[in-house]
């Protein structure tokens, strides 16, 4: 058996190979014989046995070592692959083929039903797919001990498993592929048409697994065996499964359960039919078919020479192919097969009736390959039923080509006369209640004895319940179902009409009174239930409520036979109705006068009475006194009435209600609300007059008083209702400090100006955009007038308008105005103020504009005054002129600066000045919360703290005319904040690794601090390695107030010089140990090959060139290895030595006779008719393979004389290979002498050695054999007994040979 623990994969692969080819050439010697039996067993056979699949086989292609093969759909496309060669394709069905892809170890193919996609997998290599029937192919998936692919229909699912791994799957014809299952020696897989459903098989031993998912998720079935192939039907249903030693296993449930098939064989390949139903198989030997999906199989005949490898098959299975693992690609082809089938024509069916005589008809038989010469048997006759009996006789016909056929004829005995009824009777008509029961009714049958009779009776209904026909009818049936019936007609009628009982009498009543109608019954000789209608006529009187009514009732039976009887009531109306729901006399206010009720009426006998209604209004001394009356009629249809009253007195007694009166409330001076409008509402005048009136009281200080606000409402009738508004008037809040705070600072000559123009004023102007909330209070404007011509000069109005649009109208209102004479500006540039005594309130965003203008026009002509041009007027000037016409638009420059001034409430904001310059606070104004005038403001305290900075803070008090008081404050930081300046801060130097030099000493001078503080501090920057680095050296001087200032120093720190090598690496050769000396040149490599180095700056890493030793004979080879010690900044030095492994030891030869080893210098005896003894000589090298030199036999005998004699004449010696077979020994005294040398693969000998065998005569009393020979072929068992050698009578041996060898697919 294999020892899978021990072996090796490519230890597996080559005896796989040795077992399959020691396989063939066991079979040459009887191949031949075996072949030309078959041969002559199969021409003796009929013509169709020809056609059958598999029979006759056709060779290509040359001599190859085929794995795998597979077919396309219709088998005109084939691809085969070659261990260790190259991929072969086909398109003509395999006469022609063609060499694909590269040298690889190829073990797997598999193709889509077009032949257009096809997958292959190497031994040890990838994965490999063409999309153009192997024309080109694009490598796919690592590197893998791939051993089976199969692919979907159409290619687009792939499978593909590995020796000892996992499966793999692909959904995208192979480009990305995805891990499945777990490992396992996986040898065999296969695919349904849609790739859905898988089965995989592994061996040693090994289970089959099956996927419905694509191959996501994978279920063990059947049990272990070493399988090798599988194969599926198009549906996945179908399933095939072969081993190395077993049977052949099917399945119909896509793997569930299994059933084992055929005889025990060494199976190789299986392949099947896309409906599962053809299947071929191949054993090492020959090839099997079924073509009943696998129940039965036909051994076909064996070639010669060809050790099966792999099978393949078209989709309908008359096509396959075929390939050995040494040999041509084999196909068969019997899809355009035709044969004379055996021809078997039986007679019609035929139906006879029972009694009369009939025969079956014998049948007719034709075809085959032997004409009409054909026998007939009968191989069953079965009866089945009884009436009609059934009787089916079949026929088989066999020709001389054992060929058979058969037919049937079915012959149907049936009955077909019914019975005769006896006892019906005749027809009748009967009255309802007379009808008669049915007769007893017999029958008589020619065959049934007792034929059965059944009754079945039928109603024909008419035109009432007592009018009815009756169908009564016997129907006598016998046992084969013939029937006959008769039928008794019974016409049943109802003539009598029912009798009317409770009848009631003639009255006279009050129409409220009038009687239900009665429910007199009727009782009738047929109907149970008769029927009684009534009927009610009415005779109207004079009024609705007097008429006369005539009840009549009718009984009516279902037949129509009918009896009435009639009532006569006289109904009259006396009676007037009743009013209900009229409410009393009630005094009620005017806004709550009720609304007329709805009183109703009922009456005796009218359901609706009318009602009637009248108001009547008497009025009194205002609008909201006055008296209704009201009174209801109601009358019925016949005239009677009744009448009701109701008086109402209405009368205004409530004032009206105001609405709007604010509740009492206490505000701030500043805050007193305006009075509100308040209105009044009345419960019957729809607009009382409200009037208002104001008083107020005044209190401790002019701003708390209190005020009275009163409002009257006054109704028509003069009720009248007055609210009082109380509002308590305070002052509690303190003046409000405010501070002009500056928002906009325009330098002269730096705005783009307007032109605008105000007839009859010259103007100039400019716009901003005001930055922040609070009060616009002040504007300075740099502005100076000159006169021109030496004319007097005008004054000028500076004005501030509210928002002014460019090019478009004038500007706006004035907002505030100053006038500038001549004299107050002067002629040189300066500041005027515009203070605005009001302030006007601004928010963000506001665009207002600074306007200068002359008040009148301007004296004298358009010379009087000219626009400055050229240099040598200051910017900022304002000048006048006399424009060309009045009106004009004059252009304005960028000529006008201007500051404006925001108040904002609270002290100045804080400030920061520098130590030595001028400053000084700035003094808040103050106003007012309820007059709104300017309030007093004095300094309250001024604080000064701390050094540096100096912190002065001053705070200003304000307090109104009620005593409420306000702080604030404004702080001054007065602040130094110049640096110190070092001296002796070094320049930037580049440095090596092992000189950086130490830090140097640095000092600081102060503007004001006499003694600032130097600190040091030093920053490494590593490189790209430990001698590369930079450090930054920063020196910071601080003075007292903590100002700082720092300088620093840069050192770049290389490392540029290489390692030293101390001891150069030295070589090393060593003799061959079989396990490629892994451990000395482990060893040697580790050691770097003894070298050593140093580095003067760090630490040194050794790194070598190895890959592989090169390939010498045998397992020699050599390496020249430079080892390179690298320090940590990647400078390195190099030293170069040789590892060497040789071989300079022969190989060994072993020696076996009969299964037992001999020394090479052991002389062997036999004797004269021992059977064939088998010497096999072998040799090895621990180093690689050994080639055992061709041997040579001598055959000679001793003499009397002692001399040599040849015996070659009489010693019938078989040499084969290695081995040698002794047939004939030649007799006693001869000695065989074998001579045998081999040869290492890198040319050692072993020199010439022997081994002879003495011919001895058999001694006494031979013991036990020793064990025969192993025996060879597919299972055999060794069955030749030993023979002991050791003298005396040669005693067979008891112990059977050992086992046949077991062969294994590679």
């Amino acid at each position: 058996m294999f020892m899978k623990t021990t072996l090796t994969q490519q230890q597996k692969r080559r005896r796989l190979m040795l077992t399959s080819l020691r396989f063939v050439q066991s079979f040459r010697v009887v191949g031949a014989l075996v072949l030309a039996a078959v041969w002559l067993v199969l021409m003796s056979g009929s013509a169709s046995a020809q056609c059958e699949t598999g029979v006759t086989w056709t060779p290509h292609e040359s001599n190859r070592q085929w794995t795998r093969v597979a077919s396309s759909a219709d088998a005109t496309k084939l691809v085969a692959v070659v261990y260790g060669g190259q991929i072969y394709t086909s398109t003509d069905s395999g006469a022609t083929w063609t060499a694909r892809a590269s040298n690889q170890q190829w073990w797997s193919v598999a193709s889509s039903a077009n032949g257009s996609k096809l997958v292959a997998v190497a031994y040890n290599g990838q994965i490999y797919t063409s999309t153009d029937s192997g024309v080109s192919w694009i490598a796919r998936a690592s590197n893998q001990s791939w051993t089976s692919v199969a692919s979907s229909a159409d290619g687009t699912k792939l499978v593909a498993v590995v020796q000892n791994g996992r499966i793999y799957t692909s959904a995208n014809s192979g480009v990305t592929w995805t891990a499945r299952a777990s490992n396992q020696d996986w040898t065999s897989v296969a695919s349904s048409a849609d790739g859905s459903k898988l089965v995989a098989a592994a061996q040693y031993p090994g289970q089959i697994y099956t996927s419905t998912n694509s191959g996501v998720t994978w279920t063990p079935r059947e049990s272990n065996r070493s399988w090798t192939s599988v194969a599926s039907s198009a549906d996945g249903t179908k399933l095939v499964a072969v081993g190395i030693s077993g049977q052949i296993y099917t399945s119909t449930d896509s793997g569930v359960t299994w059933t084992p098939r055929e005889s025990s064989r060494v199976w190789v390949s299986v392949a099947s039919s896309a409906d599962g139903t053809k299947l071929v198989a191949a054993a090492q030997d020959r090839i099997y078919t079924s073509t009943d999906s696998g129940v039965n199989w036909a051994a076909r005949p064996r070639q010669s020479n060809v050790s099966w490898q792999s099978v393949a098959s078209s989709a309908d299975g008359t096509k396959l192919v075929a390939v050995p693992w040494s040999g041509q690609i084999y196909t068969s082809d019997t899809s355009d097969c035709t044969t004379t089938p055996l021809i078997l024509n039986c007679a019609t069916d035929k139906t006879v009736e029972c009694g009369t005589a009939w025969t079956f008809d014998s049948p007719s038989a034709l075809g085959g390959c032997s004409g009409d010469n054909v026998s007939l048997t009968i191989l069953s006759t079965l009866t089945n039923g009884v009436c009609p009996e059934v009787i089916t006789r079949t026929w088989q016909a066999t020709d001389a080509c054992n060929d058979t056929a058969t037919c049937s004829q079915t012959v149907t005995v049936v009955d077909t006369t019914p019975p005769v009824l006896v006892g019906v009777l005749p027809d009748a008509t009967v009255q309802c209640d007379a009808v008669p029961v049915p007769a007893t009714v017999m029958a008589t049958d020619n065959c049934d004895p007792a034929p059965t009779v059944s009754f079945n009776e039928a109603r024909l209904d008419g035109n009432c319940r007592g009018n009815y026909v009756l169908k009564r009818t016997w129907t006598a049936t016998d046992a084969c179902g013939n029937a006959s019936s008769q039928t008794q007609t019974i016409t049943v009628q109802d003539t009598t009409p029912p009798v009317l009982a409770g009848m009631p009498g003639d009255v006279t009543v009050e129409c409220s009174a009038v009687p239900a109608a009665a429910n007199p019954t009727a009782i009738d000789n047929c109907d149970p239930a008769p029927t009684v209608s009534f009927n009610e006529a009415r005779v109207d009187g004079n009024c609705p409520s007097i008429y006369v009514l005539k009840r009549t009732w009718t009984a009516t039976d279902t037949c129509g036979n009918a009896s009435s009887q009639t009532q006569t009531i006289t109904v009259q109306d006396t009676t007037p109705p009743v009013l209900a729901g009229v409410p009393g006399s009630v005094t009620v206010e005017c806004s709550a006068v009720p609304a007329p009720a709805s009183p109703t009426a009922i009456d005796n006998c009218n359901p609706a009475p009318t009602v009637s209604f009248n108001e009547a209004r008497l009025d009194g001394n205002c609008p909201g006194n006055y008296v209704l009356k009201r009174t209801w009629t109601a009358k019925d249809a016949c005239g009677n009435t009744v009448s009701l009253t109701q008086t109402i007195t209405v009368q205004d007694t409530k004032a009206p209600v105001l609405a709007g009166v604010p509740a009492d409330v206490t505000v701030e001076c500043n805050a007193v609300p305006v009075p509100t409008t308040v209105t009044a509402t009345d419960n019957c005048d729809p607009a009382p007059a409200v009037s208002f009136s104001e008083v107020r009281v005044d209190g401790n200080c002019p701003s708390s008083y209190v005020l009275k606000r009163t409002w009257t409402a006054k109704d028509a009738c003069g009720n009248t209702s007055s609210v009082i508004q109380t509002i308590t008037v305070q002052d509690t809040a303190p003046p409000v400090f405010t501070s002009p705070v500056l928002d906009q600072s325009y330098s002269p000559g730096t705005q783009p100006g307007l032109s605008v123009g105000i007839d009859p004023d010259y103007v100039r102007a400019q716009t901003f955009t005001v930055g922040m909330a609070g009060t616009l209070s002040q504007v300075d404007v740099w502005i100076y007038k000159q006169a021109a011509g030496g004319n007097t000069a005008q004054d000028l109005v500076c004005e501030l308008r509210n928002t002014i649009s460019g090019g478009g109208p004038a500007p706006g209102p004035a907002l505030a105005t100053v006038a500038m004479s001549a004299t107050s500006i002067g002629t040189t540039p300066g500041w005027v103020s515009i203070p605005l005594s009001s302030g006007v309130p601004v928010i963000p965003g506001n665009v207002l504009a600074i306007v200068l203008s002359l008040p009148t026009a301007p004296a004298g002509s358009g010379t009087d005054y000219s626009w400055p041009g050229g240099s040598g007027y200051p910017a900022g000037g304002c000048y006048t002129t006399t424009p060309a016409s009045p009106g004009a638009w004059l252009s304005i420059g960028g000529d006008l600066g201007f500051r404006t001034y925001v108040s904002q409430a609270g002290c100045a904001p804080d400030k920061t000045v520098q130590c030595g310059s001028g400053w000084t606070f700035d003094t808040p104004a103050a106003i007012d919360a309820c007059s709104g005038a300017n309030a007093a403001v004095t300094i309250l305290s001024t604080v000064t703290t701390g050094v540096c900075p100096q912190i002065i803070t001053r705070t200003w008090q304000t307090t109104d005319a009620c005593n409420n008081s306000a702080t604030c404050s404004q702080t001054v930081t007065v602040v130094d904040t110049t640096p110190p300046r070092l001296v002796g801060v070094p320049e930037d130097v580049m440095v090596e690794c092992s000189a950086v030099p130490a830090p140097a000493t640095v000092m600081a001078t102060d503007n004001c601090d006499t003694a600032p503080t130097v600190s040091f501090n030093e920053v490494r920057v590593d490189g790209n390695c430990p001698g590369n680095y930079v450090l930054k050296r920063t020196w910071t001087a601080q003075d007292a107030c903590g100002n700082v200032s720092s300088l620093t120093q840069t050192i770049t720190v290389q490392d540029t010089k290489a390692p030293v090598i101390t001891q150069a690496a030295a070589d090393l050769t060593v003799e061959c140990d079989g396990a490629a000396n892994t451990a000395s040149l482990n060893a040697w490599l580790a050691s770097n090959g003894g070298a050593s180095a140093a580095d003067n700056c760090s630490q040194v890493t050794w790194t070598r060139n190895f890959t592989a030793l090169s390939d010498g004979c045998g397992e020699t080879g050599s390496a020249s290895v430079t080892f390179t010690a690298t320090d940590a900044c990647g400078n390195n030095s190099s030293t170069t030595a040789t590892f060497k492994i040789i071989d300079t030891t022969a190989p060994t030869l072993t020696w076996k006779a009969n299964t037992v080893v001999v020394d090479n210098a052991l002389v062997f005896n036999i004797t004269p008719n021992q059977p064939p003894v088998t010497i096999m000589v072998r040799a090895a090298d621990i180093c690689g393979s050994a080639f055992l030199d061709p041997l040579r036999v001598t055959c000679h005998a001793i003499n009397g004389a002692g001399k040599i004699v040849d015996k070659s004449g009489s010693c019938v010696i078989n040499i084969s290979g290695g081995t040698v077979t002794v047939i004939n020994s030649g007799g006693v005294g001869t000695f065989i002498t074998i001579f045998a040398s081999a040869i290492d693969e890198c040319g050692n000998s072993t020199g010439e050695k022997k081994l002879v065998i003495e011919v001895k005569n058999p001694g006494l009393g031979g013991g036990t054999g020793a064990k025969g020979n192993e025996g060879l072929g597919n299972g055999v068992d060794g069955n030749t007994p030993g023979h002991d050698n050791n003298g005396g009578n040669d005693d067979p041996g008891t112990s059977p040979g050992n086992p046949g060898a077991k062969t294994k697919t590679p």
